[in-house]
Order: C-alpha cells, then structure tokens, then sequence
C-alpha cells in the first residue's frame, strides 16, 4: 500500500525528529510536554501528519501536536558554507561567501536550495551552491527545542508546568513500578496491589492525582500511597526520593 507507507514514512520522520528535538532539550520521554508542533511546507505531507496526530502526540509523549505555517516562529537557521567541499572549488573567496551567507536570513537560502541552489555572487563571479555545500545549524527560538530543515521542522514546547510536572512523576513512579512486576516474575496479565512510599509532598501529590492512571498501567486494583515499600531501594529524583512495593492478588475465579 504505497500511500500508506508514504503516510507512515512522514509520520516516522515527524517523531525521529521530535525526539531529536526532546534530546537536545535534556527533556526524557517519560516526562509530557504541551505540545509539539510539525511545520511542513509540503501541502500533502501536512494533511498527512494531521491524519496521524493523535499517533505522533502519543510517541512523543506530549498533549497535542499542531501543523502551523510560520517556520520563522520557532527557529532561525545559520547558514554556512562546507569548506571541505568548497575549499578546493574557491579557495580564498570562501571567506568572502562566509560573510555573504552570515549577513542574510538563513532561512531564505534554504528555501533557494529547495528552488534548485543558492546563487551567489563572488568577487564578480556568480556561483550556485547545492545543498551538499552549505551547513545548516537550527537556532530554536525561546521556549522550543527544535530539528529538521525547511521541508519539515518540529518544535516541541520545552515549559513543564506543575500539572506536567506532575504527571512526569507519576510516569517515574509506573516505571518503577513495571520494574518490580519484572523482577518477581509475575506475568503481563497478573493484578497487584501497590504500595508508595515518599516524604515530599509533591511525589505524595503525583501519585495521589494520577492514582487512576498509575494503577491502569501497573494492573494495581489497589494503590496505596501510604503503604511502606521494601521491594525496592528508594529512587532519587531531583523532587526527592520514594520506593514501591507490590504484592500479587489472587487471580479472579
């Protein structure tokens, strides 16, 4: 099915680039963010990836994923010319096209390269470069990480707020959590009970205010937050410290 493959190939490249995007940032996966946005200059590859948004959204762990038109929103590009490829070709006037890529917007040359080259004029001499021969550094704007070019770039919003923030740990908590089923063996399908354990008051409020989501990825039907937990060494986060404990129940007759 070609159309599909052409469908989930810019689905693929939309996520490949969005954890480019959460890498650079230092921001893990486990941790939600508001929104991711996926601007493409190609109309067709852009309804493609609203089709799919709900999919991309859960791969990047953010809340929404949106297709807006303005690439100068979220980054600016730097332009440079490849001086490995360049250098034999121009010798001393790769200075010079230095300085004439630096004092235009970054953003412009790209979108010449997708027309068929960037003309330049050198010294009286007018040469035309591909895209192999120039390099191109992404400078996301504040508030963004970003990855991609010109033909699709995608911006996550990097602010956690306290409900994100919150959640984040909830999600630190199920990996844990999933930890402990592994190492006592219990199968996929196997119901717990699960116990937390913490002092800091914003670990108690995470596990607290996704107790419902915590159980449903875990299989706990019970989940205690104030139970002891001897299972498992505490885990250090940057919020404090807590620990688990699970205990199988009875399979249901």
């Amino acid at each position: 099915d070609s159309a599909l493959c052409e469908e989930m190939a810019a689905v693929r490249r939309a996520v490949s680039l969005g954890l480019s995007a959460r890498k650079q940032a230092k921001i893990k996966v486990r941790q939600p963010l508001a929104e991711a946005r996926v601007v493409i200059s190609d109309v067709a590859e852009r309804e493609r990836i609203q089709r799919h948004a709900d999919l991309i959204a859960g791969e990047l762990n953010v809340k929404r994923v949106s297709t807006p038109h303005e690439l100068d929103q979220y980054a600016d590009f730097e332009v440079k010319p490849n001086f490995r490829k360049l250098g034999k070709r121009l010798g001393p006037k790769m200075k010079v096209l230095a300085r004439v890529l630096s004092e235009s917007d970054g953003g412009t040359w790209l979108r010449k390269i997708e027309e068929g080259g960037i003309p330049v004029e050198l010294e009286g001499e007018r040469i035309l470069l591909g895209a192999d021969e120039i390099e191109v550094r992404i400078l996301p704007k504040e508030g963004f990480s970003a990855a991609g070019d010109t033909k699709m770039l995608v911006a996550i919003a990097t602010e956690v707020d306290e409900e994100l923030r919150l959640e984040g740990l909830a999600r630190e908590m199920i990996r844990a959590a999933q930890q402990v089923r592994k190492d006592l063996g219990l199968a996929y399908s196997d119901r717990v009970s699960l116990g937390i354990r913490t002092e800091e008051p914003r670990l108690r409020a995470a596990a607290e205010r996704h107790r419902d989501l915590i159980g449903r990825e875990v299989l706990a039907q019970v989940v205690n937050v104030e139970e002891a937990a001897a299972q498992q060494p505490a885990i250090q986060l940057e919020e404090g410290s807590f620990s688990v404990s699970i205990v199988p129940l009875p399979a249901a007759e």
